[in-house]
């Protein structure tokens, strides 16, 4: 344990205050506060010493001074809202003895990018990670449960383990419309792909960002289903056309670049609306992903036709190069069948 600081009101308490200014209940070892003295010069680092139990809710919130947090290996748990809105946090490595972080534990830390989440780990709550811009995450084998929003900014999972998570898709996906609207509006606002990547047991899947709150019982069979046929057809259950899009074209580039055959209805489902996800991608300015949809040659000549004469129009003339060469190629196509 630290060194600790005299403060006879905290020792009346029950507390202790440690040489950073953090107060620790006896009892339990959990950290309750911070003393009204501390410097928070020593909070930008913050390290919370050996000993440490628990970190209570609320302790950090709105600390924007601190930067970085060193955990003790000896932590089981960390607190509702713990470190909520510490908007200069950047990297978080939770211990292998935490074995639950509660609800709305970094919810807002708009700068923490990076999480390691360590095995031991059961339990993430509700919001725990939500308004993050933790993009990518690692999950232990040993978690069981993920709560709603808990993962809300995350586009790629890593599962351990060789079953999902409990409400995986409820975390991953924002469902409640008082939540939906506002990360709707961050990926269509700056292009960003609206599905998730998860990897688990040696499988790809792709699951909508945004999913139909109507039809969360029934992706969520699909996804638990192992079943190929089912796991790539997951684009159908996307809220409005673009995670379904998106989730779709994702899962067929995937399949398509391993040589791997996709499902007769993905297959369908692409060609049947793959002029539209070309028009949404130059609008969206995703030239790779167009002209990757083009390379396929699941496009009619109309179609060609068509997206060539609106990427020309909005200037986008790398597309427009590769939109006139599949058209010279379907053309001859065409006059070798006749």
């Amino acid at each position: 344990m630290a060194k600790r600081k005299t403060g006879k009101d905290a020792e009346l308490a029950g507390l202790e205050v440690l040489s950073n200014g953090l107060l620790v209940r006896k009892s339990d070892m959990e950290v309750v506060g911070i003393h009204r003295c501390a410097d928070k010069n020593d909070l930008k680092h913050l390290v919370i010493p050996e000993g440490v139990k628990s970190i209570g809710g609320n302790v950090f919130s709105r600390h924007s001074e601190i930067i970085s947090v060193n955990f003790p290996e000896s932590l089981e748990k960390i607190g509702s809202s713990s470190f909520c809105m510490c908007n200069r946090l950047q990297t978080v490595s939770i211990p292998k003895n935490v074995k639950i972080i509660k609800a709305y534990a970094f919810q807002g830390c708009d700068h923490l990018a990076e999480v390691k989440l360590n095995e031991g780990l059961l339990v993430v709550e509700d919001y725990a990670f939500a308004g993050t811009e933790v993009a990518k995450l690692d999950l232990p084998a040993s978690v069981r449960a993920l709560g709603d929003n808990a993962l809300a900014n995350v586009n790629a999972v890593n599962i351990r383990s060789t079953d999902m998570p409990h409400n995986l898709i409820r975390a991953i996906s924002p469902a409640d419309p008082a939540d939906w609207h506002g990360y709707y509006w961050k990926y269509d606002s700056f292009n960003i792909p609206m599905t998730v990547e998860i990897s688990v047991n040696g499988r790809v899947i792709y699951l909508p960002k945004f999913v139909n709150e109507s039809d969360i019982g029934l992706c969520e069979c699909a996804l638990n289903s192992g079943i190929p046929e089912m796991e790539e057809n997951l684009f159908q259950y996307g809220k409005s056309g673009k995670p379904s899009y998106d989730t779709a074209f994702a899962m067929y580039s995937y399949l398509y670049a391993f040589g791997r055959k996709p499902s007769d209805e993905l297959t369908a489902y692409i060609r049947r609306v793959g002029k539209k996800i070309v028009e949404y991608m130059i609008d969206s300015n995703r030239t790779q992903d167009a002209i990757r949809l083009i390379s396929f040659n699941i496009l009619t000549s109309n179609a060609l036709k068509s997206l060539h004469e609106s990427a020309v129009q909005q200037n986008r003339t790398e597309v427009a190069a590769y939109l006139m060469e599949a058209i010279k190629k379907n053309g001859k196509s065409n006059s070798m069948r006749l």
